[in-house]
């Protein structure tokens, strides 16, 4: 079973409530915005029609089990329009995390071969280009379906990012933790240091370094 019963459904009349019969609704959401290392990954969603038998299935994708997402994945990107934006931990030193989302975001809308008359975001205002309508919500991904597909298959994408790297940087548990700040995570990077996937900028690995030059 996809869906615990005690989770709340996507609301789909809400997100049709929000534009008109001919408008094209792309939901964009990121992930990783909080991790200590590897990219932060955006995804785009568009759904064409949302009569499929999986639809109630779809909810914020940290509401869900790693086999539903990833079986959910598959299923949005084989039936919708999507794109998917990641940026660097190095370009995230470089620039910050805020304008990194927003460079993911902009990547993930820009790789979506039908241009949406409107986008609805996760989260505060982003700094994106688009020339039509732009809406924000608060918790988007978990009553807007386009926002939790995006959610959900960019997390998915992120996930196997870390996984596939972990075999290289064996002592840190990307496998378990993609990239965040656990326990045995924090404990490697005390122990063995940071790795080309670290985000040097972020607070806990700038505290560590400094610590250890102490």
């Amino acid at each position: 079973m996809f869906l615990d019963t005690r989770i709340k459904l996507i609301n789909i009349s809400l997100e049709n409530s929000i534009g008109k019969n001919k408008d094209i609704i792309a939901g964009v959401d990121e992930v990783g915005k909080g991790a200590l290392a590897g990219p932060v990954v955006a995804a785009a969603v568009i759904f064409r029609k949302k009569n499929f038998s999986w639809i109630n299935r779809v909810n914020d994708s940290k509401l869900l089990s790693k086999n539903d997402r990833s079986e959910l994945s598959k299923l949005i990107k084989d039936n919708c329009t999507y794109g998917i934006g990641a940026v660097s931990n190095h370009v995230i030193d470089q620039v910050g995390i805020e304008k990194s989302i927003d460079l993911a975001m902009q990547i993930a809308i820009d790789r979506l071969f039908i241009e949406p008359t409107i986008i609805i975001i996760d989260g505060f205002n982003r700094k994106l280009n688009h020339n039509g309508l732009i809406k924000n919500f608060i918790k988007g991904d978990q009553n807007y379906l386009s926002i939790a597909a995006a959610s959900i298959i960019a997390k998915v994408y992120r996930d196997n990012i870390l996984i596939n790297l972990s075999s290289h940087f064996n002592s840190y548990g990307f496998d378990t933790n993609v990239g965040y700040g656990t326990f045995k995570h924090m404990s490697a990077i005390k122990k063995y240091g940071y790795t080309t996937l670290h985000r040097m900028s972020f607070m806990p690995i700038k505290a560590l370094i400094r610590d250890n030059y102490d």
